[in-house]
Order: C-alpha cells, then sequence, then structure tokens
C-alpha cells in the first residue's frame, strides 16, 4: 500500500519551515524512523490546534498556571513555542494541568511503538487539542481510520471542528468514557493513550485486533512508563516496557483514586498510632528524587499507592515531609527529617504493618539486582486480569497482579 497523501497545508513560508525543522530534528534524534510519520509531522500544523497555552510559574513551591501566552498578544513568541519540543499546558483546573498539547517527541516514539502505519484503523484515547489525532491520521490516510475519544465536551468540540479543516479525510471524534473504548467503531488495529491509567483497561483489549498493539503510560500512584500490548491470541496478551522510558501523561479522570484527598488529610489529621526510626538504608530522599526503578518496585508490590510530599513551615523554616498514601487501608506513612539528621515515620492509620511491608520491598530492590523497569514484562487475559512479571535466571518469576 502507498505512503498517504500528507494533510493539505497552506502556510507562511517561515511556519513551513518551523514544521519541517520540527520533523527534522525528531528524525536526527532517532525518534522517528518511518517516512510516513516524519511527513505527518512536516506537514500537520501544530499552531492550527493550539491558540493559546499557559505558562507555570515555578518560583514558588506549587505550580501557578497564570501566565497565558496567545497567538494575537505574543505572535512570535508564540509560534516559535508551538513548534519546540516541549509540552504546552492548554486547560487547568483545581491548579493542576486537566488538558494539553503532548510533547511532540513522546507523540512520536508512541506512534512509532505503536507501528502505525497506512490504512490501519487507530483508536485515540483522550484527544486533547486534536493534534495527535492529526497526526494519526496523516499516517493511516483516506484508507485508513482514525476514532478519538475525549471525556471533556468543549474540548471534543474544539478539536473536532479544528481536525475538520486541517484533515482532508474524516477523523471521528467523540465524547465518551475512555475507560470503555469505542466499540461502536471496534475492532482496531492500534490503541494510543494520551493519558495514563494504573492498568489496561479489559474494553480495550477486548476492541483489539488479532496480533494489534495497545500503547499508553501504564502508571501508578508512584512510578509509571510506556506498555506496549501485544494480542498474542484471542485470549492472551504479552507487554513489555519502553527502555528508556519516556515521559508521563495526566491520568484517565476515573482513574483517580476516589478517597484521595479527603481519605489523606484525615489521616495527617491524627496523631501516629505508631513510630520509628528509618534504618540508614532506606532513604526517603530516593521519593523525592522520583528514583523511578526504585519506586516501579515498591509500587508493584504495595499497590495502590500515592506518593505526596509538601512543605511544612516549622520556626520560619521549610521542611520537606514525604508521605506514601495506602487507600484501601486508609493509611498514611509519614517520613519526617529530623534535626539531627536521619529520618522517623509515622504511622497514621489502622494498617501498623505497612512499614514492615514498605521496607520489605524497598529493600527487595536491592536484593534482586536493582532491575531497570526495562528488564520487567506485562501479563493479561481478555477478560482484563493482568499482572506485572519479573523473570529471574533459574527461579520462577515474580508476579504482581494489577
Amino acid at each position: 500500500m502507498p505512503d498517504p497523501a500528507p494533510p493539505a497545508t497552506s502556510e507562511d513560508p517561515r511556519t513551513r519551515e518551523l514544521m519541517t525543522g520540527l520533523a527534522r530534528g525528531l528524525r536526527e534524534r532517532g525518534l522517528i524512523r518511518s517516512p510516513h510519520l516524519e511527513r505527518a509531522f512536516a506537514s500537520t500544523p501544530r499552531h492550527r490546534f493550539v491558540d493559546s497555552f499557559l505558562e507555570p510559574d515555578r518560583s514558588g513551591v506549587a505550580e501557578n498556571y497564570g501566565s497565558t501566552v496567545r497567538r494575537e498578544t505574543s505572535e512570535a513568541r508564540w509560534r516559535e513555542a508551538v513548534y519546540a519540543n516541549q509540552t504546552l499546558v492548554t486547560a487547568v483546573q483545581g491548579g493542576q494541568p486537566s488538558s494539553s498539547s503532548s510533547m511532540p517527541s513522546i507523540m512520536a516514539a508512541m506512534i512509532e511503538e505503536a507501528g502505525v502505519e497506512p490504512g490501519m484503523r487507530v483508536l485515540e484515547v483522550g484527544t486533547g487539542t486534536g493534534y495527535n489525532a492529526a497526526i494519526l491520521a496523516a499516517c493511516v490516510g483516506a484508507e485508513g481510520r482514525v476514532c478519538s475519544i475525549e471525556n471533556q465536551p468543549d474540548l471534543a468540540e474544539r478539536a473536532a471542528a479544528r481536525l475538520a479543516e486541517v484533515v482532508p479525510w474524516p477523523v471521528r471524534v467523540h465524547t465518551g468514557d475512555g475507560w470503555q473504548g469505542d466499540a461502536e467503531h471496534a475492532p482496531f488495529d492500534r490503541i494510543i493513550a494520551t493519558s495514563s491509567a494504573p492498568r489496561v483497561p479489559a474494553a480495550w483489549l477486548r476492541q483489539l485486533r488479532p496480533a494489534g498493539r495497545v500503547v499508553l503510560d501504564l502508571r501508578g500512584g508512584l512510578a509509571g512508563g510506556l506498555l506496549i500490548v501485544l494480542r498474542e491470541t484471542e485470549t492472551a496478551f504479552s507487554g513489555r516496557f519502553a527502555d528508556p522510558p519516556l515521559g508521563s501523561f495526566m491520568p484517565l479522570q476515573e482513574a483517580l483514586p476516589s478517597a484521595y484527598p479527603e481519605v489523606f488529610d484525615r489521616c495527617l489529621s491524627m496523631p501516629a498510632a505508631a513510630s520509628h526510626p528509618v534504618p540508614p538504608d532506606l532513604d526517603p530522599e530516593r521519593f523525592l528524587e522520583h528514583d523511578s526503578d526504585l519506586l516501579w518496585m515498591v509500587q508493584c508490590q504495595l499497590s495502590p499507592i500515592r506518593f505526596v510530599h509538601y512543605g511544612v513551615l516549622i520556626d520560619g523554616k521549610l521542611r520537606w515531609d514525604v508521605c506514601l498514601f495506602f487507600e484501601r487501608e486508609e493509611t498514611v506513612l509519614r517520613f519526617a527529617p529530623q534535626d539531627g539528621g536521619g529520618w522517623r515515620v509515622g504511622v497514621l492509620g489502622p494498617a501498623l504493618a505497612l512499614w514492615d511491608r514498605t521496607l520489605a520491598a524497598y529493600r527487595s530492590w536491592a536484593e534482586l539486582g536493582c532491575p531497570v523497569k526495562g528488564r520487567f514484562r506485562w501479563e493479561g487475559t481478555v477478560d482484563g486480569s493482568q499482572w506485572v512479571v519479573l523473570d529471574r535466571p533459574g527461579l520462577p518469576p515474580l508476579k504482581w497482579p494489577l
């Protein structure tokens, strides 16, 4: 099958230069290997999907997305930023990003990992601005089909209008629950999620064609990684994690723990049911430094779990406390640095044994040779049962359910 024709563009010379420069840069970094994907980036105008974006103010403890860069007020700055390899936050809810135009390098890597080819039927979960859907549409061409799901009706409406202006063949955008996929238009050759989830939704597995692939950011409360799932048989699926790992995505709305932050705040108001000195080999700074391989190992054994850190002002000095929140057990482990050095952990909640389990999970990572995320794999079945697996030479594999 011949490569698809790219979406038609009628941009000014400077914009075309920025578009081709973005595509060339991704290819030179090795993130684009397929000619049709390079053509898709070179011919798809990102600025048509991002009229404005929000810039974070990182001067304080919390990010404040109060500064808006608009085309009509800062056109040169806006256009250069749109074609830079960066994530552009386009909407905020409760002080946190709720929609964005993903970083082009991550988009390219995910599409390459998915192996999107001309003529394929692709489901995108998380339409956002519509730019990623436009890239996918340019890859599959007029003989393929892209369906995209967005849970925010206003975003879906705007993205659909922009896609209709830019892409010369239909792209289906509808408002719905991404967890349920799109059974009406299944099966799909590829399913790509531009949002994260703590497990692969069973509906996606059922809606995948034989030898089809799912690509998503599999992410719990501590760590995550880009997972590539392959349908091996009618009922069995296998998966590997991209190495090196890529960036992260905002979670599917339904994936957010329902008990947070209410239960977490209630736990923090309790007196500690137990308190322990933290042994030197467990360094809470590793949580603050986001040591993803270690956190991944801890998460596999203790999920669902959430990492929270916050500043506490004591006698005019800012102290950072580290918390692990266990939603199911309604318990928090709060690590606080001590004036004389070291840390102490308080158990806030009824599950006193969680401290011993956390210590054992932390130490098991070193005992197993500090495995990187790429050493893990994923297994699943069509009913939605799934596991993260770590193979051990000469020993049975370790398996943790999701």
